[in-house]
């Protein structure tokens, strides 16, 4: 929960400058009006800040959303596993020849 200094703090307004503005609005709007201008703040300042955590939930839940179809993606396929794989087999079969040829071959 927000304290009124910390919001003020956020704005970076001094004590003197709040001191001015409730002066202001003292003078132009009335006494009567305060209580009404403060809950209409209060109400912005609440809608802003249920915004700003909707977006921010918004924001984690794509980037968690993208970071699972990553780590999908690379659970289901290796590219360097499947080269290897696809690599091995006729090098394993050349050098077979290869043995094979050798052992053929006759030292005299």
């Amino acid at each position: 929960m927000q304290t009124s200094s910390t919001i003020f703090l956020f704005l970076n307004l001094s004590s003197g400058e709040i001191f001015i503005i409730f002066l202001f609005i003292l003078i132009f709007f009335g006494a009567e009006s305060i209580p009404k201008i403060a809950k209409s703040f209060g109400k912005v300042m609440f809608q802003i800040k249920n915004a700003t955590d909707d977006i921010k939930r918004d924001i984690k839940e794509s980037t968690d959303n993208i970071k699972k179809d990553i780590m999908d993606q690379a659970e289901l396929s290796n590219p360097v596993e499947d080269i290897k794989k696809e690599l091995s087999n006729p090098v394993e079969d050349i050098k077979k020849e290869l043995d094979d040829s050798v052992k053929d071959i006759k030292v005299d």
